[in-house]
């Protein structure tokens, strides 16, 4: 019984240990993809800026750099 007792305890612990392991795995992926959908939006939003910018300076100066 005590044998029984302490296999089940020792295969506790693994299991616990693996779905922490897999919890950090998925929340580091998650971050990765939140990290790079922040750099893509960005890169979009330096686009369309850059783009407002020469538009208005072509309205101001009255023709395209």
């Amino acid at each position: 019984m005590a044998e029984a007792r302490a296999a089940a305890e020792s295969r506790k612990r693994e299991i616990v240990a693996e779905a922490e392991q897999d919890a950090r795995r998925i929340r580091d992926e998650a971050l990765a993809a939140i990290a790079e959908a922040r750099r893509q939006a960005l890169s979009e939003l330096d686009a369309v800026v850059d783009q407002q910018v020469a538009l208005a300076t072509e309205h101001i100066v009255g023709r395209r750099l």
